[in-house]
């Protein structure tokens, strides 16, 4: 906007100075204060009336011109009266400048004359020409400026576009925080699933410790009750063998019976703990993991759904 402006400007001071130059080697005027207002005036026209021609006229000749229903009377009177605008316009600004190049041909400020003859000095005055060439450039340049430096070339869109420019930085913005809300909430998750894995793994140990303990007095009590077994086992054989020689019997007491008299394994089967598993720090964030990228992962297709809508993607 302000490279436009200056632009602008500097075409004015530009027209002025060559309108002035002109102006006071043709001795129009009393000095070079009054060329140089004479000419500002000239030149401040002939740009303002252009820019205001390309702002206010030429950005509705192509209006609606890419749509589905471009012939519809909403679009199709706009371009209409744009365009009979547009000609006045022409008519307008080309008299203008062949007044302003009369001016030079004539050599008067007053005497204007729009007849043949004083065409005819016009299009002989180098001079006058050089003034009608350089006043429709500035003219053509001023209007293209309007039309295209101040807005969208159809009139309403510019406002569209600068809208769903700002929905759009504000949808990538709200993607980012929801990003970062969910990154930062399963990483949170996956820290804590970590730190009770590695709670609980040393309960595990430490319950494992226990139960070593357990199974080792527990094959000890095995050792120890199989021992008394056998020296008891001999001790009553030895006596049922004592008892049935004084008895006269020659038989011995066999290791079926003895098993069944002398057998503490009834005493013994009491269920040991058993182990656990051991939870490893892996085996805890991988479901979060999983569910973190799955997370992500639809948010950024609802985000790139979004962004299909906005471009007449109706899916």
């Amino acid at each position: 906007m302000l490279d436009t402006i200056l632009l602008l400007l500097l075409m004015i001071f530009v027209e002025t100075g060559i309108n002035a130059t002109f102006l006071q080697n043709a001795h129009m005027v009393t000095g070079p204060l009054s060329a140089l207002l004479a000419s500002l005036l000239i030149s401040l026209t002939n740009v303002t009336v252009s820019v205001c021609a390309g702002y206010f006229i030429g950005r509705w000749i192509n209006y609606g011109t890419n749509a589905a229903d471009a012939d519809e009377p909403e679009f199709a009177i706009r371009r209409q009266i744009a365009q009979a605008l547009f000609v006045l316009f022409l008519v307008v600004i080309a008299g203008f400048h062949l007044t302003v190049g009369l001016v030079r041909a004539l050599a008067s400020l007053d005497n204007i004359h729009h007849s043949v003859e004083s065409y005819t000095a016009l299009f002989t005055t180098p001079e006058a020409v050089f003034l009608v060439l350089t006043g429709a450039c500035l003219s053509v340049l001023a209007y293209h400026k309007g039309l295209h430096s101040f807005n969208d070339p159809y009139p309403g869109y510019g406002e569209r576009h600068r809208t769903v420019l700002t929905r759009r930085i504000e949808l990538f913005e709200a993607y980012e925080e929801l990003s970062e809300a969910l990154t930062e909430q399963f990483d949170g998750a996956i820290c804590e699933a970590v730190k009770c894995a590695k709670i609980r793994g040393r309960a595990v140990e430490k319950y494992h410790r226990v139960v070593g303990d357990c199974l080792k007095a527990h094959r000890r009590l095995q050792r120890s009750v199989g021992e008394a077994e056998t020296v008891l086992r001999l001790q009553v054989a030895q006596l049922a063998t004592h008892h049935r020689g004084v008895r006269g019997r020659k038989s011995t007491v066999t290791s079926h019976s003895l098993g069944q008299l002398v057998s503490f394994e009834g005493f013994l089967g009491t269920e040991l703990p058993p182990f656990l598993h051991v939870p490893s720090s892996n085996e805890a964030k991988a479901p979060l993991a999983q569910a973190k990228a799955q997370a992500l992962s639809r948010l950024s297709q609802l985000y790139d759904r979004i962004l299909q809508t906005e471009h007449g993607d109706k899916q």
